[in-house]
């Protein structure tokens, strides 16, 4: 009986059959792709990334929310980085924060020659006059050799007076990491969108593969099992000791430039941030309880815990 009526309605058949066949197909296939770390695909590619910035690159200046950048500056001429500010940074919305950090042994210098630096001194940066609000401060670059000094004391000293969204860069306008600053920053922002309330970590460097280290694996240039180990030793000095809950895992990219917001700052304490400061001040770039040149790879998962594990697998 079954088959007299397949073969009066084979249409119908015809079409069950493939009706079935692309359900199990479509199934299999979620099934199957559903745990795939989709964020290296969509973001930590070359591909990826230009995507996202015809996607999402809005001007600054269409921005609807308040931005601190934050500098950390070495011999960089006052008056070529901060006239190029001019031009992303509106003055009813955006505060610059210059910490400069220049001295004789400065490990990060980019933008000239050795035999074209000099250091400028705090009254040099305040002096350029600008439409934007600015402030200036001198750092301690011998306790990181990097930007995380400057990065560091914005946090701590500045905790209840920050922006909606901060950006985290270098003092330079344009590096080998790193398109023109205005370029980068406006990446960024046009990433974050409008996910002011969520905790979030975004990076503005050029792309660079990720490095992912975990207790069982490494993954990635330079990753390395010392490298895992110095990390989680690290996060246990700076969170509290050896009974806090370990990352899953590290991840980070190239160069330690991102955009963030002020609840992701928040989600830590000022007492916690202060306890990290007081840690960073008590190191040099490749010794101390935390050795300045980890900070690169702590950032992430310090603003972003949850969210970046997601970012790798390893």
């Amino acid at each position: 009986m079954s088959r007299r009526v397949c073969a009066t309605r084979a249409s119908w058949c015809a079409a069950s059959v493939t009706l079935f066949v692309l359900v199990s197909w479509t199934t299999t296939a979620f099934l199957v792709t559903k745990n795939l770390p989709w964020p290296i695909f969509l973001v930590d590619t070359p591909l990826g990334v230009k995507l996202l910035e015809r996607l999402y690159t809005a001007p600054l200046v269409n921005f609807r929310h308040t931005v601190d950048i934050v500098l950390s500056v070495y011999d960089e001429p006052p008056q070529v980085l901060l006239s190029h500010l001019e031009t992303c940074c509106p003055k009813d919305t955006c505060r610059v924060f210059i910490y400069t950090s220049f001295t004789e042994s400065a490990r990060r210098s980019h933008s000239h020659e050795r035999q074209q630096r000099g250091a400028y001194t705090k009254d040099e940066w305040s002096a350029v006059v600008t439409n934007f609000t600015k402030d200036v401060d001198v750092v301690n670059n011998e306790w990181t050799g990097a930007e995380a000094t400057g990065y560091m004391k914005h946090i701590v000293e500045r905790y209840q007076d920050l922006a909606e969204v901060l950006v985290f860069a270098h003092g330079h306008v344009k590096s080998r990491h790193s398109r023109e600053l205005c370029t980068a920053i406006q990446r960024g922002l046009g990433r974050l969108r409008d996910d002011v309330d969520l905790p979030i970590f975004v990076n503005i460097n050029n792309w660079h593969q990720r490095r992912c280290v975990s207790r069982t694996r490494v993954r990635g240039q330079y990753a390395t099992k010392e490298l895992r180990d110095a990390l989680y030793a690290a996060w246990h000095t700076l969170v509290s000791g050896d009974s806090v809950a370990e990352p899953a895992r590290f991840t980070w990219e190239c160069c330690a430039q991102f955009v963030t917001t002020r609840v992701s700052i928040r989600q830590r304490s000022h007492k916690a941030w202060s306890h990290m400061f007081d840690v960073m001040s008590q190191g040099t770039y490749g010794d101390g309880l935390v050795a300045g040149f980890l900070w690169e790879y702590l950032w992430p998962t310090l603003i972003d815990e949850y969210g970046n594990v997601g970012k790798a697998t390893c």
